[in-house]
């Protein structure tokens, strides 16, 4: 716990959050974070420009994982103090600087970078905002640099979502749907050439609800009449008939995906083929398999790990053609990732009690 002393009735979400402790305020979670470091494919020595940097503690964990050169933006003075702090700690003063600046005025940084990262930082901005904070983003990427990005997503609620966010977190924050995120980001010249959503967008749930259903207790969970509806609003018959489709698509899939499990996060126990799989997924959908069963059979699975595949399982099926199709195998697949999120982060609870 830190020693600020809020005023909890004006104070924003964030503000109590971070007050509480919490040293990542991302709506995404780490499982954004980690497919948004997936897909960057860091190599060592590139350049990193990490927008509203904090503490630190973001720059430093890529620094130490990725072995990349770190410049993080921070406005807040205190921040900035404290961020140089935990770097000169962490030992990384060679590979990480944090510079005391205003990140909507990025053109006072003179070099350019081959990624720029910013964590929900866009959400917050209004429209002209937003425009002006893209376009600073693209002038200070190299040819060719990559713009890692994760935000809120308003699906075709921006408007009442808008309002329930002023309400709750007490900030002005104007999430947008998938396309006006995309044309916002063609607008200052950026393509976006990978984006997925995630919990929120295939199970129709808010953020705070999803942190919500993180905290309980997986046997809460299980029998929660959340969980139900989310089951039962699955068209099961659909995904019967689909089954030839969905094992197709796992035989293709999930062979790369074993061997991303086994060489990028050092899991030992990796499957040798997709049959089990498959299997399972086609017993729980003609109803013989369960989600005991199903936790069961993941608990070896270290839960940054399980997290971080959360995002790839969802995208197997990216590639369906048909949007019925596609968007029911894939509400399929988070709903069930989602028991076993909840399963996981259980089970880190339990073994920090222990120790």
């Amino acid at each position: 716990m830190t020693n600020t002393i809020l005023n909890f009735p004006t104070a924003s979400g964030h503000q109590v959050l971070a007050a509480a402790g919490k040293k990542y305020l991302r709506p995404g979670g780490r499982i954004a974070t980690e497919q948004l470091c997936q897909w960057a494919n860091f190599q060592p020595g590139e350049t990193v420009l990490e927008l509203a940097s904090s503490f630190g503690y973001s720059a430093i964990a890529l620094a130490q994982r990725y072995h990349v050169k770190v410049v993080g933006v921070e406005k807040n003075p205190d921040s900035v103090v404290r961020a140089r702090e935990n770097v000169r700690t962490a030992g990384l003063a060679n590979q990480v600087e944090i510079i005391e600046g205003d990140i909507f005025h990025l053109d006072a940084i003179p070099e350019k970078f081959d990624y720029v990262l910013a964590e929900a930082i866009l959400t917050m901005q209004p429209p002209a905002g937003k425009t002006k904070l893209l376009t600073e983003i693209h002038h200070r990427l190299k040819p060719g640099g990559k713009f890692l990005s994760h935000e809120l997503l308003a699906a075709d609620k921006e408007e009442e979502i808008r309002a329930d966010l002023a309400r709750v977190i007490r900030v002005n924050s104007t999430p947008l749907s998938a396309a006006n995120w995309i044309a916002a980001c063609a607008t200052a010249g950026l393509q976006v050439q990978k984006h997925q959503t995630g919990f929120t967008q295939h199970l129709d749930i808010s953020p705070v609800q999803l942190e919500a259903i993180f905290s309980k207790p997986l046997t809460e969970f299980l029998n929660s009449p959340e969980l139900q509806k989310k089951i039962n609003s699955l068209d099961i018959n659909l995904l019967r008939e689909t089954l030839p489709t969905a094992g197709a698509i796992l035989a293709k899939e999930l062979p790369s995906f074993y061997h991303w499990l086994k060489n990028e996060l050092d899991i030992k126990r990796v499957p040798d083929s997709p049959d089990h799989t498959t299997k399972w997924v086609v017993d729980f959908v003609n109803n013989q398999e369960s989600l005991t069963h199903l936790v069961q059979l993941h608990r070896p699975v270290p839960r940054m790990a399980l997290e971080a595949a959360v995002p790839r399982l969802i995208g197997m099926f990216a590639g369906v053609e048909d949007e019925v199709i596609r968007q029911e195998w894939q509400k399929a697949v988070a709903a069930l990732c989602l028991v076993l999120v909840v399963a996981a982060r259980e089970q880190d609870k339990s073994s920090l009690v222990a120790l």
